[in-house]
């Protein structure tokens, strides 16, 4: 074969063949950002080098060619390629027969692709061609049809002019010979080149002149004389032409390929009529060529079935990409014709069971009609909160799962909004027969187990969904990913590690599958458009709201309506009225900024949200609007308020809040990070079911559970001591109205004078940017970026690591941020091979990058980089004295490092504590190095002989609290005794589980720790949730927490099983303040689990009894085994 040399010259490929036999073919320059259609595919074939035209199997190119033997249209063979060589579309490694295109087996037609990617040789998007018009930008996406020849495809290349018939024929010979002018028809004796570009039956409607003989001459070089000569042919002429370019050819060597056999099942040379199913003699046709040419590929023994089988999954991917190319260019289905956007009407009557939706908004509908979507293409669309985004992304991914059959990854900023998310899709999981699975804290399993029978919907936090991604491309599943949706994709600006992390996956995905769609939700960016090219993507934006929001400042007595409209600052705030609500003076000392007058305003008839800037804010004002209350108050819903009151008792073993003890009565509450997960539920259930009316919260509340009001109430203009920014502005305004319920949502936000102009800025000032994280912590993101990429191999090389940057929203910003790009990868990469993380090997003119073993681990265990060679360092030095006798050195090795932060040790209870230790636990203490003595000489100021670092002391103090937990101590007696809040124990709880499943993959990358990955295996779910192991299986379900599963259990539910055929009505009466809602999701959920546990175990029993395709059995099989499988 001919050596190819590539060059790269901006956007464009100039690809020169250079045979052997010093003959070159000089292919036109493409611009791949043309939008016209006047490029063909090359085909560098020669006449005097015919075996250019056939491949054996062994061939290193990646080649699609007839095999000219007797029977033209019997051979068509698909060679394996390897993954380094890309075809491109304006490449010419994207080969054909240099038959006339009629004598193709099938008419199958090359569309074109959107954007301007590569096609790699494993990609789907690699297809045969009938008819020669070319890739362009801004055609859809590639697909194979089967088409009339007479029909559609001609009046098709109808349309086209000569330029775009126009080939590249080697040396510039011409298209066709040609008889001297002015002579008259004698049997001409017509020749087609080899890379002849237009099919026979369209030269047929050219127009055509007779006077042409035998003498025949070459006419000039230009290709647009060689068409134009090509109108002046006759039937006759042609049908000499068709003759004899196959006997020119027949002579041509199968040069190693097998006979192929029968026709593939398209149309002969002679009939056009189709002689078999496409749709099954090509596939299995393709199919068996694909196995056979396998067999002879030189390759290692132990990578031949892996290509095997991915180039069967290509071909199965093909078919695929052709039913979606059919069903999305059919025309809008409207619901009324008995669909619901392409799904069946049970979808429609799903969200009316389960959701009480009968009809979508007017925006809804309108998005979910865009042509983006139809086409497959990536989508950011923007609303104010409370639009019904969520809705619209819900029946993508459901179009996603049941049409296009493929998995979807569902991405969301928090762990609680992951668990409400799961809860709310699993009936229709259980109803429309597909799977829902958390990736959240300790839960997700890497790489995720393959479904042959359903479909999958992941649901990620964001640092999930990166590892995720990470092993889906590790092992070459990131096809089967069709749509990956992200809620709150502003999120990429939040400035730390969580957004660079976002920019990261996303980077990823777009770079390694171009067919996989993303979809992101966003609020009102004012610089969307960086986004926008960053993703490749169209944007619908709409100022939709379900109920219209009226917005006020309250500054002393007098509240300001805020119009939006004015166009001077000063005219924004118009009076609205003064408030006056007859209070006694104590009452006023009390509360000066009068928000109980502004509660009572609408409580208990309707609902309210008091944001505050902190926790002991939030109980201070749940309190303070008690003593406003009439005692009337205490008698409405009493019942309900005291089973509330229960419930919490009894999710803390007896325990309640004096707070809530207090204010639940009145219908009011309090809700925080302090609370635990439990404690939150229940608060937001009781809110929700209208038991409770007015809610103290923090600012987390805004952007977490969707719970509405009728008036919203910003206490201040502060989130602890730090300004609003406007997106937390709008968030927490957002929740104001009801959709359903209220006819307007009302917001005021009570306003010092010292803060008016800032919150005038706030309130009409323009809308945030959204700015790359990557940048955060001195350019720590760039670092964790190419960490990634070149332990996923994703980037090999200097160059492959600038071409991956140049793909992030970082470069789309590199004028804001004024960026050195090489500079910065250069900095990021000597960052890694100091923490020696990744080397250089030199190798030819450019150094080839690779990751450490630690790196490898770094990444599997998505651990933080800087702190990679700190875990690997505290693990290897617990090897040495490792103590077993009890679970607490094990539980210092996996207690985070960034919680440390958090905690400022109490050094009386520190004491106390190792006074209560016996021998092993001391052996511990004296092997990390904090002993009593150590903390006497801190608690008397004495000198200290052998100081500790300052983190070591703290870890292990976090340490002793999941130690307490452990031993199944309640997080109310752990956050009495170490003088923390609930939620806090509880994060830290949460977090240590994550950490150990982290730690966990961590060592399962190095040998020398192989004794971790025993230790750790069964030791991470009993982490997650330090309970009894009777109460685990109930706690796997989405949204049970372990003051419900106690329930549960209590009540007789002590299975999965139990669970899953138990009647919603029948629990309600079973278990205490359950309302009806929870009932059918806690029953679904646990439907859907059970179906997972069914499908996996069936799915490792056809595993384990498949023959593997690589095994070829000599004896004839026992009959028995045989039935089995």
């Amino acid at each position: 074969m001919p050596k190819r040399r590539w060059t790269d010259e901006g956007d464009s490929n100039v690809i020169r063949n250079q045979k052997k036999s010093n003959q070159s073919c000089d292919v036109k320059k493409i611009d791949r950002k043309h939008n016209g259609a006047n490029n063909s595919l090359m085909l560098p074939i020669t006449s005097d080098n015919k075996e250019a035209m056939i491949m054996s199997p062994g061939s290193p190119t990646p080649f699609l060619t007839q095999n000219t033997g007797p029977d033209v249209s019997d051979s068509l063979i698909l060679c394996h390629t390897p993954k380094s060589r890309p075809v491109a579309p304006d490449s010419p490694d994207l080969y054909l027969t240099p038959e006339p295109r009629n004598q193709l087996p099938c008419h199958l037609t090359m569309g074109s692709t959107q954007k301007t990617e590569q096609l790699s040789p494993e990609s789907p998007c690699l297809y045969l061609t009938q008819q020669p018009w070319p890739v362009t930008p801004d055609s859809p996406d590639l697909y194979v049809t089967q088409q009339d020849p007479l029909n559609e495809t001609d009046s098709f290349l109808a349309e086209l002019d000569c330029e775009q018939l126009s080939c590249c024929t080697p040396k510039n010979e011409p298209l066709l010979t040609e008889a001297s002018e002015g002579q008259e028809q004698a049997g001409c004796e017509l020749k087609c080149s080899p890379v002849l570009q237009c099919s026979s039956h369209h030269v047929d409607q050219l127009n055509t002149t007779s006077g042409f003989e035998s003498d025949c001459s070459l006419f000039g070089d230009s290709l647009l004389d060689n068409q134009k000569q090509v109108n002046t042919m006759n039937s006759v002429q042609l049908s000499a032409c068709e003759r004899n370019t196959k006997f020119s050819l027949a002579g041509i060597h199968t040069n190693g390929h097998l006979k192929c056999g029968p026709s593939l099942g398209g149309p002969s040379f002679t009939n056009r009529s189709t002689s078999s199913p496409f749709s099954t003699s090509f596939h299995e046709r393709l199919k068996s060529r694909l196995l056979q040419n396998a067999k002879h590929v030189l390759m290692p023994d132990e990578n031949k079935m892996g290509h095997k089988r991915e180039e069967m999954v290509q071909q199965a991917l093909r078919e695929a990409v052709k039913l979606k190319e059919q069903v999305l260019s059919q025309p809008e289905i409207k619901s009324d014709s008995g669909h619901f956007y392409g799904l069946l009407d049970r979808v429609k009557e799903l969200l009316n069971k389960h959701r009480g939706i009968t009809k979508l908004y007017d925006w809804q509908h309108e998005c979910l009609s865009l042509p983006a979507l139809r086409t497959h293409s990536n989508l950011i669309y923007s609303l104010p909160t409370s639009g019904g985004k969520t809705l619209v992304a819900e029946i993508l991914i459901l179009q996603e799962l049941l049409l296009q059959m493929k998995d979807a990854i569902f991405i969301l900023p928090f762990v609680s909004i992951v668990q409400e998310k799961v809860k709310e899709l699993s009936p229709f999981a259980v109803d429309l027969n597909f799977l829902v699975e958390e990736y959240a804290a300790s839960k997700g399993c890497f790489p995720p187990r393959k479904r042959q029978k359903r479909k999958t919907v992941f649901i990620c936090t964001i640092e999930k969904a990166n590892s995720l991604v990470n092993s889906l491309i590790e092992h070459g599943r990131m096809e089967s990913i069709g749509l990956i949706v992200v809620d709150e994709l502003h999120m990429l600006g939040e400035g730390g590690s969580r957004g660079a992390m976002l920019e990261m996956t996303l980077t990823k995905v777009m770079h390694i599958s171009s067919l996989t769609q993303l979809v992101g939700m966003s609020a009102t960016l004012s610089n969307i458009e960086d986004l926008q090219v960053f993703l490749h993507a169209e944007v619908y934006s709409n100022n939709f709201r379900p109920v219209e929001l009226k917005e006020y400042v309250k500054i002393e007595d007098i509240i300001y309506e805020i119009d939006h409209k004015a166009l001077c600052p000063d005219d924004k705030l118009k009076h609205h009225c003064v408030v006056s609500y007859k209070c006694t003076s104590s009452q006023l000392k009390l509360d000066p900024d009068r928000v109980g007058a502004l509660v009572l305003e609408v409580i208990p008839k309707h609902s309210c949200l008091v944001f505050c800037p902190t926790k002991k804010n939030c109980e201070n004002v749940a309190e303070l609007v008690c003593q406003f209350i009439s005692s009337k108050m205490l008698e409405e819903k009493k019942g309900d308020r005291q089973s509330l009151i229960q419930a919490l008792k009894y999710d803390g073993n007896g325990q309640i809040c004096p707070v809530l003890k207090r204010t639940v009565p009145y219908g009011i509450a309090y809700h925080h990070s302090g609370l635990t997960m439990d404690e939150r539920k229940l608060i937001e259930e009781a809110y929700s079911e209208g038991t409770l009316c007015m809610l103290a919260c923090t600012s987390t509340l805004a952007a977490g559970v969707n719970l509405p009001a009728r008036r919203v109430i910003l206490r201040c203009p502060y989130v602890a001591n730090q300004f609003l920014t406007s997106s937390q502005y709008k968030q927490m305004t957002g929740r104001a109205g009801r959709a359903g319920i209220d006819t307007s949502g009302e917001s005021i936000i009570i306003v010092q004078n010292r803060d008016r102009c800032k919150v005038l800025d706030l309130v009409s000032g323009p809308y945030e940017c959204c700015h790359s994280s990557l940048l955060y912590e001195n350019k720590k993101g760039i670092s964790s970026l190419l960490l990634t990429t070149i332990g996923l191999q994703i980037t090999k090389t200097m160059s492959s690591v600038i071409e991956f940057l140049r793909k992030t929203l970082c470069h789309v910003q590199k004028s804001y941020f004024d960026l050195d790009l090489i500079g910065m990868a250069t900095e990021g990469l000597e960052h890694l091979i100091d923490l020696k993380l990744v080397k250089q090997n030199r190798s030819g003119s450019e150094d080839n990058l690779e990751v450490t073993r630690l790196g490898k681990a770094v990444v599997k265990g998505s651990v933080d980089l800087d702190r990679g060679p700190l875990l690997y360092k505290d693990l290897n030095n617990s090897l040495k004295s490792l103590v077993l006798s009890n679970h607490l050195h094990l539980l210092y090795l996996i207690t985070p490092y960034d919680l440390t932060k958090a905690v400022k040790p109490d050094w009386r209870i520190y004491l106390n504590e190792l006074g209560t230790f016996n021998g092993g636990e001391l052996q511990v203490c004296s092997f990390i190095g904090v002993t009593e003595s150590y903390i006497v000489r801190n608690i008397s100021g004495q000198k200290i002989r052998k100081p500790i670092e300052e983190r070591v002391v703290k870890r292990f103090y976090l340490t002793l609290m999941l130690y307490n937990l452990w031993k199944q101590r309640s997080i109310w007696y752990v956050a009495a005794k170490f003088n923390q809040s609930r939620g806090f124990v509880q994060q830290l709880m949460t977090s240590a589980a994550s950490f150990a499943a982290c730690v966990n993959h961590f060592c399962q990358e190095l040998d020398e720790l192989w004794a971790y990955q025993d230790l750790l295996a069964n030791f991470v779910k009993r982490l997650s949730y330090c309970v009894s192991m009777e109460l685990i299986p109930l706690l796997e379900i989405p949204g049970v927490k372990i003051g419900r599963a106690r329930q549960l259990y209590t009540a007789g539910y002590k299975s999965l099983q139990l669970l899953a055929y138990a009647d919603p009505e029948q629990l309600i009466k079973d278990i205490e303040h359950l309302p009806r809602k929870g009932a059918k999701q806690i029953v679904a959920s646990a439907q859907m689990l059970l179906q997972q546990q069914a499908e996996a175990l069936l799915e490792e029993a056809d595993d384990l009894l498949t023959i593997p395709a690589n095994v070829t059995i000599e004896t004839t099989p026992n009959k028995d085994v045989e039935d089995l499988i």
